[in-house]
């Protein structure tokens, strides 16, 4: 999930907020990690600078649109990625079309999914 490191620093960031006195212990193999170690320092700006450095090299949002689909029981999931919202919208219309009126076919068409599992 490419924004693991968003939530881990949003969830640290909020058990923080809510702690009045104490320490936080946060128990990693990856210690080194930069979301771990920008919490550490509480440096949101530099955090906030590598994720959207690492999100534009890899073309992901918010320099690109996302579109999940989930298909039937079995959750068979294709996650379409694409800088035109068009192009992808056409491409999701195709597939429904394709899929359309067959039988025990179900599928939940997720845009700019927040979840990815």
């Amino acid at each position: 999930d490419f924004r693991a490191g968003e939530k881990t620093f949003h969830l640290l960031t909020q058990l923080a907020s809510q702690l009045t006195e104490g320490e936080i212990v946060v128990q990693t193999y990856s210690s080194g990690d930069w979301t771990i170690r920008c919490f550490k320092n509480f440096d949101f700006d530099k955090f906030a600078r590598r994720e959207l450095a690492d999100r534009r090299e890899l073309n992901y949002p918010p320099w690109s649109r996302l579109v999940s689909i989930i298909k039937g029981a079995f959750r068979c999931q294709i996650l379409l990625k694409g800088k035109s919202s068009k192009a992808l919208r056409e491409l999701v219309q195709q597939c429904t079309q394709k899929l359309k009126g067959k039988r025990g076919v179900r599928m939940t068409i997720d845009v700019d999914p927040v979840e990815m599992m």
